[in-house]
């Protein structure tokens, strides 16, 4: 499973959300939370801007 930070992009969360169902949420190396498709595109849909 991919890793993103969890002070980035909404943007740099859809990449990494291409090629995969799920990413790990980190921050300062310890895992905070999972984001999927299905939460970003929740987000997306009720107005949350990529940037």
């Amino acid at each position: 499973m991919p890793l993103i930070g969890a002070g980035e992009l909404v943007s740099t969360a859809a990449k990494s959300l291409r090629d995969c169902d799920a990413v790990m949420v980190v921050e300062e190396g310890k895992p905070v939370g999972v984001l999927t498709r299905h939460d970003l595109l929740g987000f997306l849909s009720e107005g949350g801007s990529r940037h």
